[in-house]
């Protein structure tokens, strides 16, 4: 079983986020979409809600060409840093595609460390590549967009459930200037396939 957390605000003072979360089950497992649309406010929502719904309308194709396919879908907006993650019980895989300033930690049996390729999903996009890794039976993943300050470790968290993690997390290192994102994905009782 997979379980998805979250946590967001907007920017202090702000009353709409400009950050968006799709959380879309699947037979196998679960594909979570994540999207900072670029500064905040309510156009940095339309681009990243455009986002989530693109992924949520094309959950069935390959995590590089929602991407792609988004980008056009996106192009009357300021565009958005993405990334989609798509978990596999079955086949106990992790899949990771993004593209800017969003970032996943893992505390994993095996090592889990995908990098987000630069630009901005509907206006720059040089590539995007997905990474693969294999994942185990309590593994815990954060993925946060840049409103989180990466310095933290996430197995400081380990111990809180869920819920708690990615409310800790926002609270402790959300920056006040920006909105801020954080979900939390964790495997309990990862079926053997």
């Amino acid at each position: 079983m997979i379980e998805v957390f979250s946590a967001q605000r907007p920017i202090v003072g702000g009353d709409i986020c400009g950050d968006a979360i799709a959380v879309m089950p699947r037979p196998a497992g679960v594909l979570v979409a994540v999207a900072d649309g670029l500064g905040h406010g309510p156009q940095a929502h339309e681009a990243a809600v455009t986002f989530c719904s693109y992924a949520e309308a094309h959950r069935n194709v390959p995590l590089e060409a929602i991407i792609v396919g988004s980008t056009a879908a996106m192009s009357s907006t300021r565009g958005a840093a993405v990334a989609l993650i798509d978990i596999d019980e079955a086949g106990r895989t992790l899949d990771y595609a993004g593209v800017g300033n969003i970032e996943l930690q893992a505390v994993s049996k095996s090592r889990v460390a995908p990098v987000s390729l630069p630009g901005i999903v509907g206006t720059r996009l040089r590539k995007v590549k997905s990474f693969r890794y294999e994942v185990a039976e309590h593994d815990l993943f954060a993925v946060f967009s840049d409103g989180v300050s990466s310095r933290f470790a996430l197995k400081d968290y380990r111990s809180l459930s869920g819920d708690q993690i990615a409310d800790r997390i926002l609270s402790d290192h959300g920056k006040p200037h920006d909105d801020a994102t954080c979900v939390v994905l964790r495997l309990n009782g990862t079926p053997a396939g």
